[in-house]
């Protein structure tokens, strides 16, 4: 087993087991408590952050079929290694953060884990990967995992800013309607560089938890979520038939 091998492996173990080991032993707050503290900018309905549980068992798949025999010599795999490594940290080191309450901590490790992941999917070519079983058990999961990183990286700027006082109410409006098109924005980019589409569908999933959550409170930003959420999952459809015609050719 190679060395970008074994870092995968432990990267994901320390990920998926962060939460675990930081809720048993009762360290610090729960990562709800942490974002209830300056959710008033824009919220997610808190069925979202179920993805979570779907995210780990993926992680889990694709660290341990990277570190397959057969995998040694994949020169994608090698490319996308050490950024899946890196953000594997990052979200095991945020659970951590988040439980101290180092807030600004945790916005520089979130959005640094997301734009590493993502920079390392777009830099590896994921359309070099004709493999359906490489792309189902490497590039999407992460792609998954990058998605939502960019969706819970504006989430946790906003509610670090509010949480600050940097954003008062009535201007926290207007930044929540911002980041739901920035992240909409970014996620339509990416999926037009790599043709992963769990990542905008990862967007959309939380978008339509923004829209469920903010659709009486903040209607402008809730409406523009649904409206996002929809269009990702339009390009996603769109991307799917569009690649399942070009292998039936």
């Amino acid at each position: 087993m190679t060395h970008r091998q074994i870092a995968v492996l432990l990267a994901a173990a320390w990920a998926i087991g962060s939460p675990i080991v930081q809720a048993a032993a009762g360290f610090g707050q729960s990562q709800a408590a942490f974002s209830a503290a300056g959710d008033e900018t824009l919220r997610a309905a808190s069925y979202a952050f179920s993805i979570w549980g779907f995210i780990y068992a993926w992680l889990a798949a694709y660290a341990i079929w990277q570190a397959l025999p057969a995998q040694r010599d994949n020169p994608r795999l090698a490319r996308l290694a050490w950024p899946a490594a890196a953000a594997n940290l990052g979200i095991g080191a945020w659970i951590w953060l988040a439980a101290a309450d180092v807030r600004w901590a945790t916005v520089i490790v979130i959005i640094a884990s997301a734009s590493t992941l993502a920079a390392g999917l777009v830099a590896a070519r994921a359309r070099d990967a004709a493999d359906r079983r490489e792309r189902l058990l490497s590039w999407q999961p992460l792609a998954l995992l990058a998605g939502w990183l960019t969706i819970a990286a504006a989430l946790n700027i906003l509610m670090v800013m509010t949480a600050e006082g940097l954003l008062s109410p009535s201007a926290g409006r207007g930044a929540g309607t911002a980041g739901v098109i920035a992240v909409a924005g970014l996620a339509l980019a990416f999926v037009d560089r790599t043709r992963l589409i769990a990542f905008p569908l990862a967007v959309a999933w939380g978008l339509i938890a923004v829209w469920l959550a903010e659709r009486s409170d903040h209607a402008l930003a809730a409406w523009t979520a649904l409206a996002a959420a929809g269009l990702l999952a339009l390009v996603s459809a769109w991307i799917s038939v569009t690649k399942t015609q070009v292998r039936r050719a």
